[in-house]
């Protein structure tokens, strides 16, 4: 092998390195921020027997077969918390697309306007 070649092959190894960060980093990006009105209403999970209720005063509940908990939240930007009085405070990462809320904290969750 000669020299230009293995410079070439180093070139293009490193430009494909590039190439695959920038496209891994593209796809981390952070969501649009959620503006407080558009979580205002039920939202219950996909397959799964839990909804939330989120009123626009920052009051709401969830609901989870058959138990039921009131709570505060805020969110700032696509930062949710939750605070149940019973048993603290919740923090979740949120995104909104239409009528489908995903909620992420060690798991990501779906929900669906109701």
């Amino acid at each position: 092998m000669n020299r230009h070649s293995k410079t070439q092959k180093t070139i293009i190894v490193a430009m494909l390195a590039f190439l695959l960060v920038f496209v891994l980093s593209a796809c981390g990006g952070k969501s649009e921020p959620v503006d407080a009105s558009q979580l205002v209403g039920n939202w219950a999970e996909v397959d799964i027997d839990n909804t939330y209720t989120f009123n626009a005063d920052g009051t709401g509940s969830e609901y989870f077969e058959g138990d039921s908990w009131d709570m505060t939240w805020t969110l700032d930007g696509n930062d949710l918390t939750l605070d149940f009085p019973e048993t603290g405070v919740e923090e979740f990462t949120i995104s909104l697309k239409g009528d489908t809320l995903k909620v992420k904290n060690l798991v990501t969750y779906t929900y669906k306007r109701q």
